[in-house]
């Protein structure tokens, strides 16, 4: 059985869920502005914390823009557009190689709501970088890891609470995730000196590309499907691009709310 087949399968039985009210899983459409309210339970804090436990690969997210949005023609075409603030991104700890042959695939999950998924769902082009373990690559995961988080009740994440509000603030934040919600991260950023971009003229869209990548998957969107809050995303890689000068690294690790990288071989004797 192909591989687009089985995903085929499997958006249709998430499809399911829709019309089936008695499913386990209730896949819904969200908008992009509307967060749902989590329901407290026993195994989804456990769950939580167990999760915060392991370590993830952080890897950098960048949407494309129509060509005309790209700042290099915006000042000539569309003067009334600031191109910072149509650029998005996210740093993600949930992206892995879904298949190689015969087509190279990356899946991923994104948390909702979301100004990448709306920029993902428009314009269908993206690049995910692998940063290496820099101080300056952690500087950068973090400005991409910026947003209003969310707490596990729904609400927004802020430090005018009494203490055993920061206190719950303090564990919903322990969650092994990097990034809850919307953010715009290009505001902090400078075109040419942090970024640039890859056109794709056949598809009217450019794609923000960081300089300071060990490697960046330029890729398509493939499928998508919702769960809860979240969303699946499987992308086909149609381009890497590699830094001959940086040696493999291993990327960066995101655990304990921080940023890590690869330490010492462990010994199997």
């Amino acid at each position: 059985m192909s591989l687009t087949h089985r995903i085929c399968q499997l958006m249709s039985r998430a499809s399911s869920y829709l019309v089936n009210p008695s499913s386990k899983i209730q896949v819904r459409s969200i908008s992009t502005h509307q967060p749902l309210r989590h329901q407290h339970s026993k195994i989804s804090d456990t769950f939580r914390l167990t999760m915060s436990r392991l370590a993830s690969p952080a890897m950098i997210l960048t949407s494309a823009v129509p060509m005309s949005k790209n700042s290099s023609t915006t000042t000539a075409t569309n003067p009334e557009i600031d191109p910072k603030q149509d650029l998005h991104g996210m740093t993600l700890s949930s992206v892995c190689s879904l298949s190689v042959y015969p087509t190279p695939y990356l899946e991923f999950n994104l948390h909702l709501p979301s100004y990448t998924s709306k920029a993902l769902h428009e314009n269908q082009y993206l690049a995910v970088h692998l940063m290496p373990p820099t101080h300056h690559s952690a500087k950068i995961c973090r400005v991409f890891a910026k947003g209003v988080k969310l707490n596990k009740r729904g609400t927004k994440w802020t430090s005018q609470l009494d203490t055993h509000s920061k206190q719950e603030q303090v564990n919903d934040d322990d969650d092994g995730e990097i990034f809850h919600e919307m953010t715009t991260p290009f505001t902090d950023l400078v075109e040419n000196q942090d970024y640039t971009f890859v056109k794709r003229t056949e598809d009217n869209v450019a794609i923000p590309v960081l300089n300071h990548a060990e490697s960046v998957f330029i890729c398509k969107t493939i499928h998508n499907f919702s769960i809860d809050d979240h969303e699946i995303w499987v992308v086909q890689v149609i381009d890497i691009m590699t830094d001959s000068k940086l040696n493999k690294s291993g990327g960066i690790l995101y655990f304990n709310r921080g940023f890590h990288k690869i330490g010492e071989t462990l010994s199997e004797d």
